[in-house]
């Protein structure tokens, strides 16, 4: 059964149970398609309209209990614009905030920066009226009903295509690391946490040649700049899987203090 065709830019794609019935659901660019609990799913029911998907991510971020959408997408005059999509509990979602942005979206990120219990905002920009070089990564404390503080930006030596957060460095707190890509540029930068949703850039601390022509159009993952966070050698320090056009990079973390 074809579910569905992904926008050429998005690779966000979830399983989880957005109507409670203990079945994980299938939740894309494209839809919600509720799972039968067999490995199949049903016809998949479309989001309310938005502009051209660019990356989502699930979080119950006004706290009712039920998954919650953060979307961005891109309206048909070319602007980013984050969407807060509130999940009704029966797989549908309504449109709960909206807000068209002036600058540059990319990599998106939901997650507990600051241990409140309420779900925290990452995302890729290029500071508005700083030029276009001029990168940084925005973040926007939670405030447990569904709308976000204003962002801190934090500036980026590139623009940021991915985001994941781990306590890098065994401090205790969330640190935040951004691939980042500019033509034949790329590589990837930490920003350490304080606890306090507060952040300190690090220098770049890997290096390689990732490269996408789609990169210089789309605000959005493209190839080359897909990261995962796991523990690859068992040694208890959360370690980079990074996907490049020439495979699969990894950057060990050695789990010291820094």
């Amino acid at each position: 059964m074809l579910l569905g065709s992904a926008n050429d830019n998005s690779n966000s794609a979830y399983l989880i149970d957005v109507n409670g019935d203990n079945k994980l659901d299938l939740v894309g660019d494209w839809g919600v398609a509720l799972g039968n609990g067999d490995g199949t799913f049903q016809a998949p029911m479309p989001l309310p309209l938005l502009g051209f998907i660019i990356q989502l991510v699930v979080g119950d971020v006004n706290k009712d209990g039920k998954p919650d959408l953060v979307v961005e997408s891109l309206t048909t005059g070319g602007k980013g614009e984050i969407t807060i999509l509130s999940g009704v509990g029966d797989g549908t979602f309504t449109v709960l905030s909206n807000q068209v942005m002036t600058h540059d979206l990319g990599a998106l990120s939901l997650v507990d920066l600051n241990k409140d219990g309420n779900l925290d905002l990452i995302y890729a920009t290029d500071n508005p009226g700083a030029g276009s070089f001029n990168n940084g990564v925005a973040v926007a404390l939670g405030q447990g009903n569904g709308s976000f503080n204003a962002p801190t930006i934090y500036p980026t030596n590139l623009f940021a295509f991915a985001i994941v957060t781990a306590d890098f460095n065994h401090d205790g707190f969330a640190d935040i690391a951004i691939a980042q890509n500019f033509g034949l540029l790329g590589g990837i930068e930490l920003l350490k946490g304080s606890g306090s949703a507060n952040f300190t850039a690090q220098k770049q601390v890997f290096l390689n040649g990732y490269f996408s022509f789609d990169s210089l159009v789309f605000p959005a993952n493209s190839d080359g700049s897909t990261m995962l966070v796991l523990d690859i050698n068992g040694d208890g320090a959360p370690d980079i899987l990074s996907l490049s056009p020439q495979g699969v990079d990894r950057l060990v973390n050695t789990g010291h203090r820094n």
